[in-house]
């Protein structure tokens, strides 16, 4: 159970079977999340209107960022396949904010499932803050520019959640296994000053 709890083995994403088998080699499999957030930055910033050249020059910088780099010398390689899931949730949520239609609402939830079954929920949790800021942010411009509709509102959230809702169905059968070992962890278990009294 810890190699569970730690999650050195979950068999709960359905995608590694074949990712496993595609990418046979570590190299590989880091090219193709560096790139595979390069291109998401790209079509992201071309969903906001940014122009191609600006585009390609962000979505080049963000594959071949020092700080990748650094974290394939430090091991961390579940960060960066979690991060090159952050262009296309944004995107996915963006989507939604924007038109909230059934097709933005099961892409959102895609994407986000994929994020989080590459087994890095912190950086999942930032990503969301992300998104949960935006949503505040174009609900207050709305509000100030007298703009404000409870229904459009009622919409986007709605959306929102049923993105998330779905994604966090998806990706359940890891997740609820290291919830419940988690109070049995160093991390999920008492401190030692707590119990000391």
């Amino acid at each position: 159970m810890p190699s569970y709890g730690g999650y050195i083995y979950t068999p709960g994403d359905p995608t590694k079977t074949i990712l496993n088998l595609l990418f046979f080699n570590r190299g590989i499999k880091i090219w193709f999340y560096l790139t595979l957030g390069g291109l998401g930055l790209f079509y992201f910033l071309r969903q906001l209107n940014v122009s191609i050249m600006a585009s390609v020059f962000s979505g080049i910088v963000s594959c071949l960022t020092p700080y990748a780099f650094g974290l394939i010398n430090a091991g961390h390689m579940n960060k960066i396949y979690a991060m090159a899931f952050i262009p296309w949730v944004l995107m996915g949520a963006f989507q939604v904010i924007r038109r909230p239609t059934l097709k933005s609402v099961l892409f959102l939830s895609l994407v986000t499932a994929f994020q989080l079954w590459v087994n890095h929920p912190q950086i999942v949790y930032y990503t969301w803050m992300v998104i949960g800021f935006y949503l505040v942010w174009t609900m207050g411009f709305s509000v100030k520019d007298k703009s404000f509709s409870a229904k459009v509102s009622g919409k986007q959230i709605s959306g929102i959640l049923a993105g998330l809702f779905l994604a966090l169905l998806m990706v359940s059968d890891p997740y609820i296994d290291i919830y419940e070992f988690q109070k049995h962890s160093t991390r999920g278990a008492k401190s030692i000053l707590d119990q000391t009294g």
